[in-house]
């Protein structure tokens, strides 16, 4: 269980280091000192009540002192009921903003890390940034909750250690036999969250799914499938959390019916019962409640660990990232655009390689055609290319930093339509030029309707429109390399055959287009074929 401790305190450490918020430190230690007061105001506001009902009180100079200022102002115990009352709301909406804070930051850092790596899936970037950031704040605050609850505990025995320190022995004695059970309570409960985090994460998969293939879904009649599917993992995930919750309550009130057994117990002899003063009963109260909470926090830690292993996978992944396996080399002379030597790549949470050690040269100025079935990697070596993905091993060496992209999905920003086309081009374009390309592609039916400053956005223009804007993009931008992947895929007949005739004419560009309708650029120079042998990648490239 030491070393349990061990890794505990070790995710601790890790979760302040990646979270980076300033002042965690004195911030946590003003927490920790405002718990000790409002315990030191505890123990205040029980002796006075005790001294109110009875006069079998705890003697020593500390309760006499305090007892003879309290029986000269009977007002002061509303003072400190007050200042109890103000230091814990201080010290819970503080560990709810330190918590909030973890929460952005660690956020932040998730979104960080999804955009450099780009080698999730969606699904896996939605859950990690919304879901697994939200745990390891609760992870975070619950720890200072531990430590507040831990150092009031300590007050409270203090005093207890005070006034009765061999009837205290004797019940810590006796709830130290809870320990065992507490810990394999604490392996159970693990467990379960563990179990329960897995069919999370499969649910978010399955929701992911049915998002994306709607249309499909529907058609082919195969909602009640896939609604089965998310069904039985939140099933799954409820049975899995109420183990959990089983085993925390369990944990939670254990200690606290010992205590009472004990009391129950002491209660059946008189000689006994004279031992114990009203103070040190209301105060043995307080301090088993504490330790009930702190069984009830350690638990809720422990829950959390399964997502702090989860952060530190993705960071190990950052950790074996060698950017330095895609060269940007700009060489004019060169021959080459890309050169490919030895690549490999793996996805994260991948157990096997996409690409392994392909080796492949790009000459400039040529249109290839890359070939493969679905499955096969076309995405992922476009992506390999731009220096989206890095390569595990290997290294992609390209001679030019200007890229130009259409995808299957296009990207369509808030903003007017000339802010659309010249998205991320530093290239100085006159309207002229530009009313001119939008004609030339037929953007619009009717060219009156064609206005550079007007309103666009992704519910405004048809898939088509959205597409061809794409095109327009890097028909517009100054380029040496356009990568296409399914660029045709949302455009008519006619559309294909304007977007096709104006690539033709792109003549001193180097184009790798990955298309499923390879007839319509049957003016290509090579074909890049990826053929799949259940995992195994082979690439050839094939004149035209």
């Amino acid at each position: 269980m030491f070393n349990s401790y061990k890794e505990i305190i070790s995710k601790i450490f890790y979760v302040s280091r990646i979270s980076k918020t300033t002042n965690k430190k004195l911030a946590t230690i003003i927490v920790v000192l405002l718990a000790n007061v409002s315990a030191f105001l505890d123990i205040l506001i029980i002796i006075s009540i005790a001294f109110n009902f009875s006069d079998n009180i705890s003697q020593n100079n500390f309760i006499v002192s305090y007892l003879d200022i309290y029986q000269s102002n009977k007002f002061l115990l509303i003072v400190i009921v007050v200042l109890r009352f103000l230091s814990l709301l201080f010290q819970k909406v503080y560990t709810k903003k330190i918590e909030l804070i973890v929460d952005n930051d660690i956020k932040n850092h998730l979104v960080s890390e999804v955009f450099e790596k780009n080698n999730f899936s969606i699904s896996d970037s939605l859950f990690f940034v919304n879901v697994l950031s939200q745990h390891i704040s609760f992870f975070y605050s619950s720890f200072i909750n531990f430590l507040v609850i831990f150092t009031q505990a300590i007050a409270y025995s203090a005093y207890l250690l005070l006034t009765n320190p061999v009837f205290l022995l004797y019940m810590l004695a006796i709830l130290a036999v809870g320990y065992f059970p507490i810990k394999i309570l604490f392996g159970l409960a693990r467990t379960s969250m563990h179990e329960s985090y897995i069919a999370s994460k499969d649910a978010n998969n399955y929701i992911q799914n049915i998002i994306e293939n709607m249309f499909l879904i529907k058609l082919y009649d195969k909602g009640e499938d896939e609604i089965a599917k998310i069904n039985k993992s939140l099933s799954q995930r409820k049975d899995f959390l109420f183990k959990n919750e089983i085993y925390g309550s369990l944990t939670s009130v254990l200690p606290s019916f010992i205590v009472f057994l004990i009391f129950s117990i002491v209660a059946l002899s008189t000689k006994l019962l004279a031992l114990i003063t009203i103070d040190f009963l209301g105060i043995v109260l307080r301090l088993f409640q504490s330790i009930s909470s702190l069984a009830n926090v350690f638990s809720r830690i422990i829950n959390s660990y399964v997502h702090i292993e989860e952060l530190e996978s993705i960071d190990k992944n950052k950790q074996i990232l060698n950017t330095s396996n895609f060269i940007s080399k700009l060489e004019e002379n060169s021959n080459n655009v890309l050169v490919l030597d030895k690549v490999s790549f793996r996805y994260f949470n991948s157990s096997f390689k996409t690409f392994n050690k392909i080796s492949l040269k790009i000459e400039k100025r040529k249109h290839y055609i890359v070939s493969g079935p679905n499955g096969a990697g076309k995405s992922t070596l476009l992506a390999l290319f731009a220096g989206i993905l890095i390569p595990s091993e290997g290294t992609v060496t390209s001679t030019t930093n200007k890229v130009g992209y259409v995808g299957p999905n296009p990207l369509i920003i808030d903003g007017s339509l000339k802010d659309n086309i010249l998205f991320g081009s530093n290239r100085d374009i006159s309207d002229q030029e530009l009313y001119a390309s939008i004609k030339e592609i037929k953007l619009f039916e009717n060219e009156k309707e064609i206005n550079l400053d007007m309103s666009i956005n992704n519910k405004k223009l048809s898939s088509g429109q959205m597409q061809k804007i794409s095109f327009l993009r890097v028909f517009n931008a100054d380029l040496d390399l356009l990568l296409l992947d399914e660029s045709t895929s949302n455009l008519d007949i006619n559309a294909k055959k304007n977007v096709v005739r104006k690539i033709q004419s792109l003549k001193n560009l180097t184009i790798i287009n990955s298309t499923h309708e390879p007839e319509l650029f049957n003016f290509y120079d090579e074909k890049i074929n990826i053929d799949l042998n259940e995992d195994e990648r082979k690439i050839t490239i094939d004149l035209a």
